[in-house]
């Protein structure tokens, strides 16, 4: 029988949205709201976009996308030890069957429920620091602090465990890489946290091509104040080389710049950087004064110089300049743009302006159409509008 406390806990009553005037006035337009009786700390989608999940300090909710509530789970009941926060993101299965909770430096286990009652806890070594769903939903990959990966059943089923740089992970369109050859498939964007789940060391980032074979990180690296771009490739291995991991060879070319602020192109054949390349040590922090007014540079794989912009120019022109310029055209993002975030916003939930304010916890689905978002005491989905 369904537990009773775990329904009281969250005691949702779903309202199918009639009336959306308050979101539409802002653009989006509310699907549906639920009334919770918890504050909600955490919110996660799955991969398919089919399901959410809302996490109150004692219990996860999995609702369908259209609004349905399929099942619960109280997790203290599983273990009291457990604390579910925003950070690090827990993992919900894309079939929306099953969800997996990291632990904290106290608590060094991932706890995982199964919709049909199955209830389990493993040990990790190290901090367990990110946790993801592969596409199917059968496999769960985590890493640890410990620099530990494994990969799991979603009953928490040991299938493989090493160094989180040789963890068979990958997306679908990366190519290239011989220890994740035939891996699990997850999302880029899983695969991303995965292997970013250490990446710690401040004013550092990366960006890699659909098919991972080229990266480029903008930063310092250990180089002092001074700030750098670096260019890997043609085997870059996807997310898997970043600093945390060591360093296999030397980077294809490197540039000295200040105030790095960078985009490989998605077929690997161009970085843009913004930044100064007079004045390396002008800061790594694009978000400083100084930073505001720089150029644009336009790099090939060799690192010639393409495409200088100045800042007074119109940037959204620089990707017919670069096609003007080499006869291929530039598909990707621009310096400056939110790479996969998209362009809509929701309205403000009640409380939200308040001094001091109550901040919601806010997620998009996988693919940008739809936002959910939780305040004190309630739960919103809005869809993007149109």
């Amino acid at each position: 029988m369904r537990s009773h406390t775990c329904w009281i806990a969250l005691a949702l009553t779903l309202t199918i949205a009639g009336d959306a005037t308050h979101a539409q006035d802002e653009g989006a337009r509310l699907v549906w709201r639920m009334s919770v009786g918890e504050p909600v700390v955490a919110l996660e989608w799955s991969s398919s976009g089919n399901c959410v999940a809302a996490a109150t300090r004692t219990t996860v909710q999995v609702i369908g996308a259209d609004g349905t509530r399929l099942w619960d789970w109280n997790y203290r009941q599983t273990t009291r030890f457990v604390r579910v926060a925003s950070h690090p993101p827990f993992a919900l299965s894309p079939t929306c069957d099953a969800v997996v909770l990291p632990g904290d430096p106290s608590y060094r286990y991932v706890v995982s429920a199964e919709r049909s009652g199955g209830r389990q806890l493993l040990k990790t070594s190290g901090t367990p620091l990110s946790v993801r769903f592969d596409l199917t939903g059968q496999t769960v990959a985590v890493v640890t602090g410990a620099s530990k990966g494994y990969l799991l059943s979603p009953a928490l089923e040991v299938r493989w465990s090493g160094a989180t740089a040789s963890l068979p992970v990958r997306w679908a369109e990366q190519t290239g890489d011989a220890r994740s050859e035939g891996g699990t498939i997850f999302t880029r964007r899983d695969v991303d946290a995965l292997f970013g789940a250490l990446m710690w060391t401040w004013g550092q980032y990366d960006r890699v091509s659909d098919d991972g074979q080229w990266r480029a990180v903008f930063g310092g690296y250990g180089r002092g104040a001074d700030g750098s771009v670096e260019f890997w490739g043609p085997d870059a291995g996807g997310y898997r080389e970043r600093r945390w991991l060591g360093r296999r060879g030397q980077p294809r070319w490197v540039k000295a710049m200040g105030c790095p602020d960078g985009t490989v192109s998605r077929d690997g054949q161009f970085v843009v950087v913004k930044g100064d390349p007079e004045h390396p040590d002008a800061g790594l922090r694009v978000d400083r004064p100084l930073c505001d007014a720089v150029s644009t540079y336009v790099f090939d794989r060799d690192g010639q110089l393409l495409l200088a912009w100045p800042p007074e120019r119109d940037l959204g022109e620089l990707p017919a300049a670069i096609q003007a310029r080499t006869g291929r055209p530039f598909i990707g993002v621009l310096p400056g743009s939110s790479a996969g975030e998209p362009a809509w916003s929701t309205p403000y939930l009640p409380g939200e302006l308040a001094s001091p304010p109550a901040p919601p916890v806010r997620q998009y689905s996988p693919d940008g159409s739809r936002q959910l978002v939780a305040g004190a005491k309630e739960l919103r989905l809005y869809r993007a509008p149109e």
